[in-house]
């Protein structure tokens, strides 16, 4: 199982939205290095039903872990996570040398 996730940036911050149906947040383990954020969690899901002549019972167990490369310097004492309806959003606030401004570079066609 590998996480969907979604990486915004702008000027002051990054901003990574993962979609995570049926994890609970307990089994959710995050964590930042210098130049990564490291999502780890356990999935399980269980279903059970009954007809007349006959029962079923389903079970999924898998863990996963995604690593997302940072492109600049985070303050780390300021990143957010928060999780609702599966969806687990983490907020990293750029340190000032990461607010730097990118340099264009213009293209000409030949």
């Amino acid at each position: 199982y590998v996480p969907r996730v979604d990486v915004m940036e702008n000027d002051k911050t990054i901003r990574i939205t993962a979609e995570l149906p049926g994890v609970d947040e307990k089994n959710l383990d995050i964590s930042l290095t210098d130049d990564s954020l490291i999502l780890k969690g356990e999935k399980s899901e269980e279903t059970k039903g009954e007809e007349k002549n006959y029962k079923w019972q389903e079970r999924y167990y898998g863990s996963f872990q995604r690593e997302i490369p940072l492109t600049c310097e985070v303050e780390a004492e300021q990143v957010k996570a928060e999780f609702k309806n599966g969806i687990l959003t983490v907020t990293l606030p750029k340190t000032a040398k990461g607010k730097q401004k990118v340099r264009k570079i213009s293209v000409k066609g030949t």
